[in-house]
C-alpha cells in the first residue's frame, strides 16, 4: 500500500492552474452516504482517470479528463496513470505505487514495477511575483526512472491524453468535431494542440471553455515516439511492440490517443518532461465606459462598451508555440523557485502557529490550498489597436467563482481569499480590486453601494441595471478594509496616491455604512447560502469595522476632519453594538440581534485586529473564545445556530483571532480532522457537515456543494496577520 505525506487529501491536484486547466485525482469516498459515494479510489494514480473540478458534481455529464500512463519492462506493461487496462485495451496490472507526497506546488508519486522503481510528479508553478510566468495556463508532468532498479532491464514508458480536455461536449463528435496541430520541433519540443474544428468564443459548457486548445508536448529526446490515433490502435501498439509508428495524421473520430512513448534503452537519459495546457484567446471580456463625454444612452446614462482581454503572457510569446517551447525551457528554473517556494510556505505555516503538531497541521492545510486558490485567477491585458502589442501596464487579475455560481470578480470571494494573496504579494490584490473600483467610479453602477460582481465568468458585463446580487453593507465594508490592508501592506508612499485615486467611491460607501451596518437592513451577507437575515451581528460588526478603515484611510491622505468624524462613528457605533449583540447571559455574541439563543462564528473580528485598528473591547475576544468549544460537533464547531455546516476559510479566521493557544489550535485541530478524514472525492470543499464530514445535505442542512473554490487561500490567515503585524509594528495588540 502506498504511503501519503503530509496526509491523503480528498482530491490530489495534478494541472491545477487556471479555470479551465484544472485537473485532479479523486481520492475520498463515503459508501455509508446515500447514495454511496466510490469516486474516489483512495489516492492511487492507476485505476481512474483524473477529473476536472466538478468531480462527479457541479456539471452533468462525464467530468474524467482522458490521461493514461504506462511502463513496459521487458515487455510486460504496468499502467501507472488511467484506467485504460479492461476499458481500452485487455486488462494487465497496475504498477505498485509507494508513496504520494504532496507540496504547494507538487504532487510526487512514487512507484514500483516488478522492480523497477520510477517517479511522476505533477507541477504547478505559481509565481505570485512574476506576472508573465504565472500567467501562462501550462503545467508540468516528469518522469524519473530509477536507473539502479532498472539496470539490465528493458524499459519503456507511454502517455497520452484524449479530446476530453478540449471541451465540454465529450463523446458527441459528429456535433462537435475537433482537429489537431502537430509540431514536431518548437526549439526541441514537439507539441500537440487539440481544438473544436468550430469553436465558440466566451462560452462554456459544463464549466468548460468552448474556445481554445488543449496541449500536451514533451522535450525531444532520444527514444521517443509519437502517434495520435484511435485510442485502442495507440495503446494496444504500444503494449505490443514498446514504442509508437510516426503518425499525426488529421482527427477522424471520436475516442483519440494524442501520444507519446520513450525507449529508456538507449542514451537519451532517465527522465522524460511533459507539460499540458489549455490555451485560449481571447480571455475575457470586461465593461468599459465609452469615454467620450458626449456619448451616453437616451436617459443620460453613460455607454458602455465590452473590451477583449488577453493573457498578459501574450504580450512576449503571441504564437502559441512559441509559449510551450517558452515553458518547457523554463522547467529546470521552475522547479527550483517551486522548490523554494514549497519549502517557504512550509517553514512560515509552521511558524506562524507555533511549530510542533499543530504547526504541521497547518502547514499541510495551507499546502493543500495553494494551486486550488491561484488556480482561480488570470492575469489579464488589452490589446493596443494602435501600437499593435498588449498592454501590459494595463493589467487586471479576473477572478472565477469557481462551483458556487460562476460568478466574476465577486467581491466577497476573493475578500476570503486575500490572506494568501497579500501573504506572498499585495500587488496581487490590488490587481483583483482594480475593476471593482473603475467599474463603480465610471457611473455605470448606479447603487450608492459597492457592486457584487462584474458578472458571470468568461464575461464581465457589469450590472448597469443595479440588479446584482445584493450584498449591501458586505461588499462595501470589504473593498474599504481591504484597500486598507493593501495600504498598510506597501506603505503610505505608495499607498497614498491609489487611496487619494479611489477615496470619493470609498467615502460614498462608507457614508451607507454610517446609514445601515449599526442595525443592518434584512439583507445577505457573504454567507448567502444561508439566507437573508435582519440584524446580523456579524455584518453589522464589518460595518463598523469599515467605518474605522475608512478613518484610518483619511488620514493617510491627510483628510483629518474626516478621519475625525469617522473615528468618531465607529467608536460611538462599537459601544451601542455591545448592547445589541451580546446575549443576556453574557456568554456569547449573537448571530443576529433580535434572537438570544442564536449564535455565529464572528469570524469578522479577524480586521480588527489585520488592521489594527484596536476597536473592539478584548472582552468579545474572550467570551468568543471560551464559547466556541462548547457548540463542537465530530467534525468541528458549525458556522452558526441554523445549521450544522461549517465554513473552512471563516474556520481559520476565528483561529486567527483567537486570545489563546487552546481555541487557535482547535480551529486547526478540527478543520484537519475534517480534510483528513476524507468522506469527499472532490478538491478541498470550503463547507462541510460537521456531524459527519461529507457534503451538506437534507435532513441536517440543505444540499449545498462548495468545491475548488478560491477562498481556500482564507486559510493562509496566520501568514497575512505576521505580515501585517510585522508591516503595523504591533508586538502586543491594544484592544478597543
Amino acid at each position: 500500500s502506498s504511503t501519503f505525506s503530509p496526509f491523503n487529501p480528498p482530491s490530489i491536484p495534478l494541472a491545477v492552474k487556471s479555470p479551465y486547466l484544472n485537473a485532479w485525482l479523486p481520492s475520498g469516498s463515503n459508501p455509508d452516504a446515500t447514495p454511496p459515494n466510490y469516486v474516489g479510489n483512495g489516492g492511487y494514480l492507476a485505476g481512474q482517470y483524473p477529473a476536472f473540478w466538478t468531480s462527479s458534481y457541479g456539471a452533468d455529464g462525464d467530468y474524467r479528463l482522458g490521461w493514461t500512463g504506462y511502463i513496459r519492462v521487458d515487455n510486460t506493461t504496468y499502467q501507472w496513470m488511467g484506467n485504460g487496462f479492461g476499458t481500452i485495451v485487455r486488462a494487465g496490472q497496475n504498477a505498485k505505487q509507494t508513496s504520494l507526497t504532496y507540496t504547494s506546488t507538487r504532487s510526487i508519486f512514487s512507484f514500483d514495477a516488478d522492480g523497477v522503481k520510477f517517479n511522476v510528479t505533477f507541477m504547478t508553478p505559481v509565481w505570485p511575483n512574476d506576472y508573465f510566468r504565472q500567467s501562462i495556463p501550462l503545467s508540468y508532468m516528469h518522469f524519473s526512472l530509477d536507473r539502479s532498479s532498472a539496470t539490465n532491464r528493458s524499459v519503456q514508458m507511454y502517455t497520452d491524453i484524449d479530446e476530453r480536455w478540449c471541451t465540454g461536449h465529450d463523446y458527441d463528435y459528429q456535433n462537435y468535431p475537433m482537429n489537431m496541430q502537430w509540431v514536431d520541433n518548437a526549439n526541441g519540443s514537439s507539441i500537440y494542440f487539440v481544438q473544436r474544428t468550430n469553436p465558440q468564443q466566451y462560452t462554456e459548457f459544463r464549466q468548460r471553455a468552448e474556445w481554445g486548445s488543449a496541449t500536451y508536448a514533451v522535450r525531444k529526446r532520444k527514444g521517443l515516439s509519437s502517434r495520435n490515433n484511435n485510442n485502442v490502435v495507440a495503446q494496444l501498439e504500444f503494449l505490443t511492440q514498446g514504442s509508437m509508428t510516426y503518425d499525426h495524421n488529421p482527427v477522424g473520430g471520436p475516442d483519440n490517443s494524442f501520444s507519446y512513448a520513450i525507449d529508456f534503452d538507449g542514451k537519451g537519459g532517465d527522465e522524460a518532461l511533459f507539460a499540458i495546457g489549455f490555451i485560449r484567446t481571447p480571455y475575457v471580456n470586461y465593461i468599459k465606459k465609452v469615454p467620450s463625454k458626449n456619448d451616453t444612452n437616451h436617459d443620460g446614462s453613460p455607454k458602455s462598451y465590452l473590451q477583449d482581454r488577453f493573457g498578459y503572457w501574450m504580450a512576449k510569446y503571441p504564437n502559441f508555440s512559441d509559449l510551450v517551447s517558452f515553458f518547457m525551457d523554463d522547467y529546470e528554473n521552475a522547479l527550483d523557485h517551486c522548490i523554494k517556494l514549497d519549502q517557504q510556505i512550509d517553514q512560515d505555516s509552521q511558524k506562524a502557529v507555533g511549530g510542533g503538531e499543530i504547526g504541521a497541521q497547518y502547514s499541510a492545510i495551507t499546502q493543500l490550498s495553494l494551486r486550488q486558490s491561484f488556480a482561480t485567477l488570470e492575469w489579464t491585458v488589452p490589446y493596443n489597436d494602435t501600437s499593435k502589442s498588449y498592454n501590459t501596464s494595463d493589467t487586471i487579475v479576473f477572478l472565477k467563482e469557481i462551483s458556487s455560481n460562476g460568478d466574476m470578480q465577486t467581491v466577497d470571494v476573493f475578500t476570503p481569499q486575500f490572506p494568501m494573496l497579500t501573504y506572498l504579494n499585495p500587488e496581487i490584490l490590488r490587481d483583483i480590486m482594480r475593476p471593482i473600483f473603475e467599474y463603480t467610479e465610471s457611473g455605470l453602477y448606479p447603487n450608492k453601494w459597492c457592486v457584487h460582481d462584474l458578472g458571470v465568468y468568461p464575461s464581465a458585463f457589469g450590472h448597469n441595471d443595479g440588479k446584482d446580487e445584493p450584498m449591501q453593507v458586505e461588499e462595501s465594508g470589504n473593498m474599504i478594509l481591504l484597500a486598507l490592508h493593501y495600504a498598510q501592506l506597501v506603505g503610505e508612499k505608495v499607498a497614498k496616491p491609489w487611496l487619494s485615486s479611489h477615496y470619493k467611491i470609498m467615502k460614498q460607501w462608507a457614508e451607507f455604512l454610517i446609514e445601515d451596518s449599526l442595525v443592518p437592513a434584512a439583507q445577505l451577507s457573504t454567507d448567502d447560502f444561508a439566507g437573508t437575515l435582519a440584524n446580523q451581528t456579524n455584518l453589522a460588526l464589518k460595518g463598523i469595522e469599515g467605518i474605522a478603515a475608512i478613518g484610518h484611510i483619511a488620514n493617510m491622505i491627510g483628510k483629518t476632519d474626516d478621519a475625525k468624524n469617522y473615528a468618531n462613528v465607529s467608536q460611538t457605533y462599537i459601544q451601542a453594538f455591545y448592547g445589541y449583540a451580546i446575549n443576556k447571559n453574557g456568554s456569547h455574541v449573537k448571530l443576529d440581534y433580535q434572537d438570544d439563543n442564536s449564535w455565529g462564528t464572528l469570524y469578522n473580528l479577524i480586521f480588527d485586529r489585520l488592521l489594527n485598528l484596536g476597536l473592539v473591547a478584548k472582552e468579545i475576544y474572550t467570551k468568543q473564545d471560551a464559547f466556541y468549544p462548547t457548540k463542537v460537533q465530530k467534525y468541528g464547531t458549525p458556522l452558526d445556530s441554523r445549521y450544522t455546516w461549517a465554513k473552512t476559510d471563516w474556520q481559520m479566521w476565528a483561529s486567527g483571532t483567537a486570545d489563546n493557544t487552546t481555541t487557535k489550535e482547535f480551529w486547526i485541530e478540527e478543520l484537519y480532522k475534517y480534510v483528513t478524514d476524507r468522506k469527499e472525492d472532490a478538491p478541498f470543499s470550503d463547507l462541510y457537515e460537521t456531524l459527519d464530514g461529507d457534503f451538506p445535505r437534507e435532513p441536517s442542512t440543505p444540499r449545498v456543494l462548495f468545491i475548488a473554490r478560491p477562498v481556500v487561500g482564507g486559510h493562509f490567515i496566520h501568514l497575512a496577520l505576521d505580515k501585517a503585524n510585522a508591516a503595523n509594528n504591533v508586538t502586543e495588540y491594544q484592544y478597543g
